[in-house]
């Protein structure tokens, strides 16, 4: 049986305008931030915002209709972006920026508007959170480490917006590999000569002054890596299990899917995420296996229901792959050195590296954007949105298809058939 506090949805009716005028929010906003209020603001009060998350925020358990009342008044874009100041501000400060950016992208509105003003902060605050995800209990809940890691997820799927670009690919770029053990990130380098070359690039460019943050963010997706492997081994098939430990490792490995499913984050990562042996121990732990972990065995096992539903009715076949250790060829094992430790014990090291996305094929990928974000009243509105797609398709799209087609396969060639 889980345990922990979860937010109750209310099934009561929805709230008068009365109601919404005599609300605590409102009458704060009226006093501070409403824009039909402006002539009578009051001075910006960093308590406002401590009191804002410590009783509407947290104190409620991230009660969504408390959060909706604050999106409703822009509490985002009239008083906290624009009071927000490059290491001065709280953690509840950045915390409530970091709620409010999630509802946001859960109402399906533009959240990245509010940044594009005081863009200076916005580096300053990027690294306040990252250091939060890596806080442990008390002085960051598990709940908040949560949300934290929802609002990565959207700044990863962001990278088409030039501000959340520039924090985010440092994350995921070559530099990223100095996490990695010393032999690996050799073999690595040996196998992609100029590779190597712009590995000793970096270590050139880099200055005596700004080596410890630049080596500290390099190390950030590995140690973050290491927390959830912590808290995932701390849950035991005895006694009761954490809903809030549960929620965390589920929004985790979303985090993980979403980072190997986008070609400009994957390529490096990828490697990382092998050698932390992720997936491996994933399967290894005892979640997958408790009824509270249906969800994350789930999505260690995906299935694609959109793209069996399409290629099933357009008579095509479906290439993809799941979530599973790949089992290394003789020749491979041969050049791999690889041995997994887990609970004091060596696994077999033929266990090697994972593959969590489907292969990079061109037709599905462009359903799936045209799909994304639209809700659709039945299956037969879904074929029809991806029929209305494939008619759209010129020659000139194939031949794009067939010419990458021929330069993955020399890929594959390369590596000797072992990886895509």
């Amino acid at each position: 049986m889980a345990t922990g506090t979860q937010s109750m949805k209310s099934k009561g009716p929805a709230p008068t305008v009365d109601q919404i005028n005599a609300d605590r929010i409102t009458q704060l906003a009226n006093r501070y931030w409403a824009p039909y209020t402006i002539e009578n603001h009051l001075p910006f009060d960093d308590r406002v915002v401590e009191d804002i998350y410590t009783k509407e925020i947290r104190g409620s358990n991230f009660s969504i209709r408390r959060i909706m009342m604050l999106e409703f008044s822009q509490y985002l874009e009239n008083y906290l972006w624009p009071n927000y100041l490059t290491s001065k501000s709280s953690h509840a400060h950045m915390m409530s920026i970091v709620i409010m950016v999630n509802e946001k992208f859960r109402e399906r509105v533009p959240a990245w508007q509010p940044f594009r003003k005081l863009q200076e902060h916005f580096p300053g605050f990027f690294q306040q959170m990252l250091e939060a995800c890596l806080m442990d209990e008390p002085n960051c809940s598990l709940r908040e480490q949560t949300a934290l890691l929802v609002f990565l997820n959207h700044c990863f799927n962001s990278m088409e917006v030039d501000l959340i670009r520039d924090q985010v690919k440092r994350l995921v770029s070559l530099s990223m590999w100095v996490s990695l053990q010393q032999g690996r990130r050799e073999q690595e380098l040996r196998a992609v000569p100029k590779w190597r070359k712009y590995w000793k690039l970096i270590q050139r460019k880099d200055t005596q002054e700004a080596r410890e943050k630049l080596d500290w963010e390099r190390r950030f997706l590995q140690r973050l890596m290491v927390k959830f492997m912590k808290l995932l081994e701390s849950l035991q098939p005895e006694g009761e299990v954490s809903s809030e430990v549960v929620h965390y490792c589920e929004r985790f490995l979303e985090l993980v899917i979403d980072l190997e499913a986008l070609l400009p984050t994957r390529r490096f990562f990828n490697t990382v995420l092998d050698d932390c042996h992720v997936v491996v121990r994933c399967h290894l732990s005892h979640l997958p296996r408790l009824p509270e972990g249906n969800l994350f065995a789930q999505d260690l096992r995906p299935s694609w229901p959109c793209a069996s539903k399409t290629g099933a009715h357009f008579n095509m076949k479906k290439v993809c792959s799941k979530i599973e250790p790949r089992i290394l060829t003789p020749e491979k094992e041969k050049t791999t050195q690889m041995t997994i430790y887990y609970s004091g014990e060596a696994q077999d090291p033929r266990l090697g590296t994972s593959t969590l996305v489907p292969c990079d094929c061109f037709l599905f990928p462009k359903i799936k954007s045209a799909l994304k974000g639209n809700r659709f009243e039945s299956v037969d509105a879904v074929k029809a949105k991806a029929m209305e797609v494939m008619k759209k398709l010129s020659e000139k799209d194939l031949q794009h298809c067939f010419q990458q087609w021929k330069i993955r396969l020399e890929q594959c060639r390369g590596w000797g058939g072992g990886k895509l």
